[in-house]
Formats: C-alpha cells, structure tokens, sequence
C-alpha cells in the first residue's frame, strides 16, 4: 500500500502508484505516470549548513512537479526543492530507472534516460534527449546539454555541452578518453 500525503498533492489521470510508494506534501504528478514500487517522492533533502550550535538541517519548501508519460522505477529517491520557486521537475516522457537518486531543485528535461544507480546533485540540470549512463554520478549545479551523454560510471563535475558526450573519473570529452586509454594500453604493450 503507498503512502500519500494528504495536503497538497495532486494526481492526474491513469497514473500509476505501486505498493510501498511514499508521495509527500508539495508534489504534482501528471498522466499517464508510473511510479514503481519502494519509490519516495517529495522529501526532504541533504541541505546542511555548519553553525556555532551544531550542524542543522534546512527545510525544504519546495515541490516536486513530474510530468506526463513519466516513469520512475524501484526505489528512487525524489527530494523536494529547497525554495518554494524552485521546484524539481521531470519532463515529459522520461525514463528512470532503478535506484536512482534525484536531490533538491533538480530539473530533468523532456525524454532523458537516467539509468540504475545515477545520482544528480542538488540543482543539477539535465536538458531534453540526454542520456545518463549507468552509476554516473553528476555533482550539484551542473548542466548536461541536449542530447548529450554522460556515459556510464561518468563523475561529472563540469557542464556538459549539447551533443557532446562524456567518460571516466572525472569525466572527459568520450573520444579523449578512448584516445587517453588507447595510448596507455599501448605503452604497456610496450613493456
């Protein structure tokens, strides 16, 4: 049975919310949706801020707005946004899978693949068409362009342009990378 909050969360048509769902205050969740089974949408964040009296926690005042033909799947964690003007947004169509971790204020595109094991950093922006390969992890604020990718255990600490592709710890430009590990391999050819 999921858990739904009672104030304001608004559901639209043919959605579908699995067992053991938890969908908090603030959230919207537009048609045609699914939202799979252990899921938690529209929670509080990991915003910490040192202090003379100890580490305390900021709340979040945002949402979380999901929009049409969404699909989130096992598992993944949806933080709400820290400020009431800015939301974390799912465009139309996009596919997450399993695990995945989306933070505070992050706006997902229309038709992004974000796959297993991703995790976006707070404010973090993935434009339409791009594609986020297994267990990448993108640090907070960054941009991935349109269509790009960051490809798979990619750890993105600087923007990404459109159409561009990225590899590695930390990430690259993908045909420097293959260029990179091509030369090294030769050199221990070498040896």
């Amino acid at each position: 049975m999921a858990s739904i909050a009672q104030n304001i969360v608004i559901i639209g048509n043919n959605v579908s919310v699995e067992e053991f769902v938890v969908i908090r205050e603030n959230t919207f969740i537009d048609n045609d949706t699914i939202i799979r089974d252990g899921c938690k949408v529209g929670g509080q964040g990991y915003e910490l801020k040192r202090t003379d009296y100890g580490i305390l926690s900021v709340a979040h005042a945002g949402g979380v707005k999901i929009g049409k033909n969404v699909e989130i799947q096992y598992n993944t964690c949806v933080d709400r946004g820290v400020f009431p003007w800015d939301d974390t947004i799912f465009g139309d169509y996009c596919k997450i899978d399993n695990l995945v971790h989306v933070a505070h204020g992050v706006k997902i595109g229309k038709n992004v693949l974000v796959v297993a094991n991703v995790g976006l950093g707070g404010r973090t922006e993935i434009n339409d068409g791009a594609w986020i390969g297994f267990a990448a992890t993108i640090t907070n604020g960054v941009t991935v362009g349109e269509d790009a990718r960051a490809n798979i255990g990619a750890v993105v600490t600087k923007s990404v342009p459109g159409n561009s592709s990225v590899t590695g710890n930390f990430a690259i430009e993908h045909s420097k990378f293959l260029r990179n590990l091509k030369a090294a391999n030769a050199e221990d050819l070498k040896e």
